[in-house]
C-alpha cells in the first residue's frame, strides 16, 4: 500500500489501484440507459432522480435515455447485459439497494 504524499487528501493515489479522470464534453448523439431495482424504491427513486438531473446538467436529451425498471437488484445485471448487447447504447447505468 502506498501513498503518493504530493496528492490532495482528498485524493489519495495507491500503487493497486487506477484513478482514471475524463469529463463530458459533448454529449449529442450519445444514448444513455438506467436499469433502476423497484425494489427498495425509497432509495432508488432518489438516486434515479439525481442521476436525471445529472444527464440534464450535461445537456442529454431525455430523449437519448431509456430507464427500465426491474423487480430487484438481482436483475439488474441481466437487463444491463441484454442492453449492451443490443449496441444501442453508449453507457448503461444500474442503480440497485440491498439491505
Amino acid at each position: 500500500f502506498v501513498v503518493d504524499r504530493k496528492q490532495s487528501s482528498s485524493s489519495i493515489q495507491t500503487a493497486a489501484v487506477r484513478h482514471l479522470v475524463g469529463s463530458v464534453t459533448r454529449t449529442q448523439g450519445l444514448r444513455f440507459a438506467v436499469v433502476v431495482a423497484r425494489f427498495n424504491e425509497i432509495v432508488t427513486k432518489p438516486l434515479l432522480e439525481g442521476a436525471l438531473d445529472t444527464f440534464r446538467k450535461y445537456s442529454v436529451n431525455e430523449e437519448d435515455i431509456d430507464v427500465v425498471w426491474v423487480p430487484g437488484s438481482f436483475e439488474i445485471g441481466i437487463v444491463a447485459e441484454r442492453l449492451g448487447k443490443s449496441r444501442n447504447y453508449h453507457a448503461i447505468l444500474c442503480i440497485g439497494a440491498v439491505r
